[in-house]
């Protein structure tokens, strides 16, 4: 159902701004529909890094060092002892902007190798 209001959203939307464009309306809203799919798959990818952990070698890098040179750093790490915890990220739409950004960005993609 996600991914149906999605594609619904892009599709109004970039009919919405197509309008507005220069005469040629198909090219228009082609491209539209490409920068959008760009911008989909780019939120999905990062939603995705942040789901797999893979910035959590920095932010415990950054956490060392942390405490490593700074005397607060420090004292808070003697006194209370704490485990690294690391931060797990979980999100529902992840997929759908994938799926979504990708169908649009293959289609749209196809349609201008055609054109």
């Amino acid at each position: 159902m996600k991914k149906l209001i999605l594609l619904i959203v892009v599709l109004f939307f970039n009919l919405f701004i197509s309008t507005f464009g220069s005469l040629e309306y198909k090219i228009t809203l082609l491209n539209n529909l490409f920068l959008t799919s760009l911008l989909l798959l780019m939120i999905g990818g990062s939603l995705f890094l942040l789901e797999g952990g893979f910035f959590n070698i920095v932010i415990y890098g950054f956490k060392k060092f942390y405490q490593k040179f700074s005397p607060v750093g420090r004292y808070v790490t003697e006194e209370t002892n704490q485990n690294e915890n690391v931060v797990s990220f979980e999100f529902s739409s992840t997929n759908s902007f994938l799926i979504i950004g990708g169908t649009i960005f293959s289609v749209t993609f196809l349609i201008g190798l055609i054109i």
